[in-house]
């Protein structure tokens, strides 16, 4: 892990701070509560929130980080793949 202490808090953060905007904005209770919770996400939890989570390490894994360069889209499938979400979730983000 190439994160600091401080980086990994911060980090974890987002999902908490996007739900906060969100439910400012009024959104809907059960995407709020999708948001908040993506990051505890597994093959037990939800259709939607695999689809969060998904989302979440796909985008970490393609984007320029400080931390880190951008991972080849190809790749980050790769790795999505080896993971214990559902098949569907997975085939879902290969078809985008």
């Amino acid at each position: 892990d190439n994160l600091t202490k401080e980086e990994k808090a911060v980090m974890d953060k987002h999902a908490d701070l996007s739900y906060h905007l969100l439910r400012v904005l009024n959104f809907d209770p059960k995407v709020l509560d999708l948001i908040k919770n993506h990051h505890k996400a597994n093959s037990c939890s939800s259709f939607e929130q695999q689809i969060v989570s998904v989302a979440d390490i796909y985008s970490a894994l393609i984007e320029n980080r400080p931390y880190k360069n951008p991972m080849p889209p190809k790749q980050a499938i790769n790795i999505i793949e080896q993971s214990d979400f559902s098949p569907e979730v997975i085939e879902a983000l290969k078809n985008i």
